[in-house]
């Protein structure tokens, strides 16, 4: 009966994580699989997050995605991070604005090094006024453009470590 239970309890936890929404192969400082955006708008953010990187260190990623599935947007949130690693070693400034089109979420998930430029009220306060306006106007890309324009000004003004010789991942 207890080996029962195990073998139960294992299926389980099994088809939840079969659940999860897939985390992509990350090639790109914009990664949009749900195809959301223009392709002007995917090169202004690509320049901006690469322009940002060459002059504080700091990695700037965004993510589009179709949904995140059951798991919620900052659990998946946390776990894309986690899984690619952003922001340097030991520095962990990194960023990762991510939007679920079709759940209509957004969240900004941002690295220890990065939580006094950024802290959890600031996120909150540039996707309530920025992003979400300007999805709710139909307008994805301007929202985007808006809501990384705010987050890169406040890493610009956050006093980071000097950025040394880039790594093969920090630098796509």
């Amino acid at each position: 009966w207890p080996g029962a239970c195990l073998a139960l309890l294992l299926c389980l936890v099994s088809l939840r994580v079969l659940a999860l929404a897939p985390v992509p192969v990350l090639d790109d400082p914009v990664m949009d699989p749900a195809g959301a955006l223009s392709d002007s708008t995917r090169a202004t953010l690509r320049e901006q997050s690469l322009q940002l990187q060459a002059r504080t260190g700091a990695q700037l990623q965004v993510l589009v995605v179709p949904r995140v599935g059951d798991e919620g947007i900052e659990a998946y949130a946390q776990r894309v991070f986690d899984h690619w690693q952003l922001g340097r070693a030991g520095i962990d400034d990194g960023v990762l604005l991510l939007v679920a089109v079709q759940d209509r979420r957004v969240r900004i998930q941002t690295g220890y090094g990065l939580e006094g430029a950024i802290p959890d009220a600031y996120a909150a306060r540039i996707i309530d006024k920025a992003i979400v306006p300007r999805f709710r106007d139909g307008d994805l890309d301007q929202g985007l453009l808006d809501g990384t324009k705010i987050v890169v000004a406040l890493i610009d003004g956050e006093d980071l470590p000097a950025w040394e010789e880039p790594t093969a991942r920090s630098v796509l």
